[in-house]
């Protein structure tokens, strides 16, 4: 209805102006605005030439991962320079991803990320009079080089420093040039110019900032060659980018020969085809700089490539990171895929005689994701997808149509791991050698784990559900390069969890069985990754096996102190079946305490003994507390039959399930199935701290199941032994993440494990433990003369330091004992 309708569209920058510096972060353009993502790595060592670290927002430290927002940074071009410059044609960020120029129609307009603010030319008609050419770059963060066409005849490149004003009486330097330029990039201190004439200058900057202020510039060349003999059609059409590296075909260079000089090679991209000419070694003895500046011919690396990518040369300074990555290169070749040209670096024993072996390999990754960046020392690549939504009904009708058919697009920023699928592309070739070090140089990465992961899950999940079976199957040459890491235990672990169960046939019998893996995660104190094979071990094996290894989990856990886990635990064993019980009862064997057994606090378990038959009784009893009445412990000892002589042996027995490690598993078969509301007599005998049971009267408690109960005896014995070690800190959080009765247990323990035997090293303790500050000799004297401390506190006023052991149970006026002490 005579209406028009303009959608935006933006794309990278480095579509109209590939410089290096586009390179480095997510920078898109559109015709009115630009969208800016900095991306910056944790890995990165220094500024160095220029290249700023900003880590202010950590507190000056760099964090563990990618530093990177998710949100778009969008700057609006200025209305003034709209108005006679749009669209924009030409963007361009400085090294350090603050400043931004850009170039539409004529003129150009600089923006300053600390100030937030552009910055345009004062007069309107030197605005005007310039046209760039072939796009526009950074030299360090705040020289503009700028080539343009100066009034419709003259071909120069400028130079505008960031604090000046923009007029031509503030240039920094202006070369003058015989041929317009097509494309130009800047490398460290090198500007190189590919003009229309088919020519390739160099060209040497140096800036100097004196200390009065001001910025004086220095421009020379090195070298103008031409390129007809390389390139024998024009490029005039054809030349999509222009950029310097140090990329070389040989991969055996020494890592210093490339710091030295960042130039050794010079990649053309002209109409898809990439082509390398690679710089020959200088000859020492050469008069001149020029003959240096020699290059081999052109070789072509790839067709049908739509953008690359290389490491920045700063990076090469102090990197930690893998030489692989950062020697690669990376091809975007559209509906051909991602590709990386790697170097592959010869063995000692192979280097010098073996001139035959590939220096190089392309590989091709199967990645669904059209690269924007390439973060190679954190080894992730960068994408973008937009999501759509239609507007809703409501708000359809309060936007007049025809608006309100179009989709509203939100743009958002993906984040890729590409080091798995080098790794496995490398082992598949049987280069595992090359892989294994590109690996163990990545081995810092926070999420290296994950990376195996990946690698691990991918080539499962395509190899196991084949019928037929592989001749040549890559699964067990992947885990033989996953056990060469400390992650091999997560990472099976892990990726069982997250894969079907029908598949875990095929990856156990590679990996080993997970009962082996859960012993190897007990012994070196993984307790995290063992919780993740036990829920494994639930699925594969029945529920008496997963309910004796969840126990000896959770009794290491509860040693050293892991709640979080313990609460998972606890909550897993009340959730496992019934399982399987034994026909005839089973006992358990008394055996003599050993030293390494005579731990103060470690037991005080109740007395277990052979199930309750009609031909046999025991001092282990549980009743439906509706139909019996509670049994004493004086009945308890009187009852007698033939088999009390098993009963009173089993009293001694108290001694193997008090020990450091006991045989939970036996003494989960000798109790029977509980009714829910059942009252259970503990035996209230423990092991003091010499090592000597000590016998006190039982106690009665009421559970609701035999898992209830099973449980409850776990939780007492690490309660008791946190109490019996003075750790009231740990018996605290012990408490509160367990949902343990603290207060009901510490009224059945009066007697027994709440029992103070030393008064002294008791509260030496506590000073210790929650840092109190020990009372003085001249604070003690003065609270006897005021009559605060009494006469129990000391034994004499000539030591008043030292406290008395009376040696009697700690009671409180809440807590009475009846006739029988309990």
């Amino acid at each position: 209805s005579g209406e028009v309708l303009v959608m935006r569209f933006i794309k990278n920058s480095i579509v109209n102006n590939p410089i290096i510096a586009n390179h480095e972060h997510l920078f898109l353009q559109g015709t009115d605005r630009l969208y800016l993502n900095k991306i910056q790595s944790v890995c990165d060592t220094g500024a160095g030439h220029g290249k700023a670290k900003d880590f202010s927002s950590h507190g000056g430290k760099p964090q563990n991962g990618i530093v990177a927002s998710p949100q778009w940074r969008v700057i609006q071009l200025p209305i003034s320079y709209q108005l006679l410059n749009w669209p924009v044609k030409y963007a361009a960020l400085d090294p350090s991803g603050c400043n931004i120029a850009v170039a539409g129609k004529a003129g150009f307009a600089l923006y300053s990320g600390v100030r937030k603010k552009w910055k345009l030319f004062g007069n309107e008609v030197q605005e005007q009079s310039l046209v760039c050419r072939g796009g526009l770059a950074w030299y360090q963060t705040d020289i503009l080089v700028f080539p343009c066409r100066v009034q419709e005849t003259i071909e120069e490149v400028r130079f505008y420093s960031l604090h000046t004003n923009l007029d031509n009486s503030q240039l920094l330097h202006a070369l003058r040039l015989t041929s317009p330029v097509i494309k130009l990039n800047v490398s460290e201190d090198l500007l190189l110019l590919a003009s229309r004439d088919c020519h390739l200058s160099i060209y040497s900057l140096a800036a100097e900032h004196p200390a009065g202020g001001g910025t004086t510039l220095s421009v020379s060349k090195l070298l103008e060659m031409s390129m007809v003999s390389f390139f024998p059609q024009p490029w005039t059409s054809s030349l999509i980018a222009v950029v310097p590296s140090h990329i070389r075909t040989e991969s055996a260079m020494p890592r210093e020969n490339l710091l030295r000089n960042s130039v050794h090679s010079i990649l053309f991209n002209t109409a898809g085809k990439l082509l390398m000419i690679q710089r020959e070694t200088p000859n020492p003895y050469a008069e001149h700089q020029q003959e240096s500046w020699s290059f081999s011919p052109p070789v072509c690396l790839a067709p049908a490539v739509e953008a690359f990518w290389f490491p920045p040369p700063y990076l090469l300074e102090g990197s930690h990171s893998s030489e692989h990555l950062m020697e690669s290169l990376w091809l975007s070749c559209g509906v051909g895929g991602v590709k990386v040209w790697l170097p592959l670096y010869p063995r000692e024993e192979d280097h010098g005689h073996l001139s035959f072996l590939a220096k190089r390999i392309m590989l091709t990754l199967s990645m669904s994701v059209y690269p924007q960046a390439v973060l190679f020392q954190d080894a992730v690549l960068f994408g973008l997808c937009h999501e759509t939504s239609s507007f809703s009904q409501s708000q359809s009708q309060v936007i007049s149509s025809p608006h309100h058919s179009f989709p509203f697009a939100t743009l958002e920023r993906t984040t890729h791991i590409f080091l798995h699928h080098i790794l496995r592309q490398l082992i598949r070739r049987n280069l595992g050698s090359h892989a294994f070090q590109i690996a163990r140089s990545c081995s810092h990465l926070p999420y290296f784990g994950h990376v195996l992961e990946l690698m691990l899950h991918e080539i499962l999940e395509e190899e196991a559900p084949g019928t037929m079976p592989v001749p040549d199957a890559l699964l067990p040459r992947v885990v033989e390069f996953i056990k060469q890491f400390p992650e091999f235990l997560e990472t099976v672990g892990s990726c069982a969890r997250k894969t079907e169960v029908a598949l875990w046939r095929y990856l156990f019998a590679a990996v080993g069985n997970p009962r082996d893996l859960f012993e190897l995660c007990i012994d070196d104190g993984r307790l995290k990754t063992a919780a993740c094979y036990l829920v494994i071990i639930q699925n594969l094996e029945t529920s008496s096996v997963s309910r004796q290894l969840a126990t000896r989990l959770l009794d290491s856990a509860l040693d050293n102190s892991y709640w979080e886990l313990s609460r998972d635990l606890v909550r897993f064993m009340r959730a496992i079946g019934p399982g399987d019980t034994l026909d005839s009862p089973a006992s358990i064997i008394s055996t003599p305490i050993t030293p390494s057994q005579k731990m103060a606090g470690v037991i005080s378990t109740p007395t277990l003994h052979t199930r309750a038959t009609p031909t046999s009784s025991s001092s282990f009893h549980h009743h439906h507390h509706q139909h019996q009445q509670q049994q004493t412990p004086k009945d308890a000892a009187s009852s007698s039959t033939p088999s009390a002589a098993n009963t009173s042996a089993s009293s001694a027995s108290a001694a193997t399930v008090a020990s450091s490690d006991p045989n939970w598993s036996l003494i989960w078969d000798q109790v029977g199935p509980l009714a829910p509301g059942s009252m259970v007599s503990f035996s209230g005998d423990y092991v003091g701290p010499t090592g000597k049971v000590i016998r006190r009267p039982q106690f009665v408690m009421e559970v609701e199941s035999k898992e209830e109960y099973f449980i409850e005896l776990i939780l007492c014995r690490h309660a008791r032994k946190l109490l019996m070690a003075c750790c009231l800190r740990d018996l605290g959080r012990f408490a509160a993440h367990l949902d343990f009765n603290l207060q009901q247990w510490m009224a059945r323990e009066r007697v027994r494990a709440a029992r103070i035997e030393d008064f002294v090293g008791t509260l030496k303790e506590l000073h210790k433990q929650f840092q109190w500050p020990f009372p003085s000799s001249s604070s003690n004297q003065s609270m006897l003369r005021e009559g605060v401390c009494s006469s129990q506190l000391f034994t004499s006023p000539q030591a008043p330091s030292t406290y008395t052991d009376t040696s009697t149970p700690l009671q409180t006026d809440a807590l009475e004992t009846d006739s029988h002490g309990r």
